[in-house]
């Protein structure tokens, strides 16, 4: 992983952590939201300045940050090699941000995806998850499945989908489909919705 895409994660985990959004966080810190999106997608690296304003804000909205260490991935993220960053976009899906399937092998692979999926569409509860599926899936069903690596039922991984805002749902199901063909359909999760 490059030190440019550490450091978007790292950014990302404390303003979740806070339970607050890119404008609110934008807000506190003076940096637009716009600007926020793409340094948590790894596209651009803010300047020292900015990344300041950000780390700030950040621990006086009460995040476990450290701006000396932000610093220091930072320093190194500014020398990395552009092959690097450019093999990186493409593993991590950088057009959109969302968790790129090509590497899921394992159904392992595919429940840590899901989990990557749901960090990408902002964190919701579950209690929001639930809603945004209209209660056809429980709260409880999606905190089951994010915490199992077990492959979910078909039902409530569509419904995820939705309620995640997936882009790329037909390349999840797809791959659904293939990891299914090879287990054995006990190790597939019976969860009730």
């Amino acid at each position: 992983m490059s030190d440019r895409v550490r450091l978007a994660g790292r950014l990302i985990e404390a303003r979740l952590s806070v339970s607050l959004s890119m404008h609110e966080i934008g807000d506190l810190s003076g940096v637009d939201a716009s600007s926020i999106s793409r340094f948590e997608d790894a596209q651009r690296l803010p300047s020292e300045s900015t990344l300041q304003a950000l780390v700030s804000a950040l621990q006086g909205a009460g995040a476990d940050i450290s701006w000396d260490l932000m610093r220091e991935i930072h320093d190194r993220a500014r020398k990395e090699p552009e092959k690097e960053l450019r093999n990186n976009f493409r593993s991590l899906g950088m057009e959109t941000g969302e968790p790129d399937l090509v590497e899921v092998r394992t159904v392992r692979d595919y429940t840590e995806a899901l989990r990557e999926l749901h960090v990408w569409a902002g964190k919701p509860s579950m209690r929001d998850l639930a809603q945004r599926s209209d209660h056809r899936v429980s709260k409880s069903t999606f905190s089951k499945m994010l915490n199992d690596d077990r492959l979910p039922r078909f039902d409530i991984l569509n419904a995820f989908l939705t309620a995640c805002g997936s882009q790329y749902r037909q390349a999840w199901i797809r791959k659904w489909r293939q990891l299914a063909r090879t287990q054995d359909p006990t190790t597939i999760e019976r969860w009730t919705a």
